[in-house]
This record gives C-alpha cells, structure tokens and sequence, in this order.
C-alpha cells in the first residue's frame, strides 16, 4: 500500500509539473496547481510513511511470554508491589538528600559559588 502511495505522489508530482509549464506558456497563473500538486504530493508521501511504519512495527514486534518459575516469580512479585508499594527500598530516602543539598550549600558556600566542576 505504501508503495502505491509513493507511485501515486510521483505520478500526480509529473502531472503537476506538466500543468505549470503549460500555464507557464500560456501566460496564466501558476499559484494554484503548484499548490495542489504540493500539498497532493505531501499527503500522499505521509500516508505511505505511516503505512509502511504501522506494517514494520506489526513485523518487528514480539511478545516474550513468561513460562513456569519465572512466571510464577514475576505474578508474585507483582503481587507483593501492589499491595506494598513501598516493599522495595529506596535507594536515597528523604534525609539523605537533605543532607546532599545541606553539604552543597556549604560547599558553594566556602568556596564562593564555585562548583568543584568549573574550570
């Protein structure tokens, strides 16, 4: 499908060409069919973009699927977090980046707002 979209937009490109250089000898306007071949042209070179993009990803795409212990381990997990959300440690908890920010600040401090990375 993206394919005839490519084709489409490449035939209709032609055919505009072909109607501006026939306006052109013709004295007329050339705004419009410029326009149209444009805007035609882009339409149809996005609709094949995203086409070709749903097809690859539909090909690309797998699923793991989780068999024997490391399912059970995996729904018991999930368990466990959902009704302890907080069964898992943080890995900094709310004093120790206090007491980051506090030596910081001290250390901007004492040596004038420079930070230890400038140069």
């Amino acid at each position: 499908m993206s394919n005839k979209c490519f084709l489409l937009a490449g035939a209709i490109a032609i055919i505009g060409a072909i109607e501006v250089i026939r306006r052109v000898k013709r004295m007329q306007d050339i705004k419009a069919p410029i326009f149209l071949t444009i805007g035609s042209c882009v339409l149809l070179l996005v609709a094949g973009t995203q086409f070709f993009r749903k097809i690859m990803a539909l090909e690309i795409r797998s699923i793991p699927v989780l068999t024997g212990e490391d399912a059970e381990r995996f729904v018991r997990e999930a368990d466990e977090n959902e009704k302890n959300p907080q069964r898992r440690k943080l890995l900094f908890s709310f004093e120790d980046i206090d007491r980051m920010m506090e030596r910081s600040r001290k250390y901007l401090k004492e040596h004038g707002g420079k930070s230890p990375f400038a140069k």
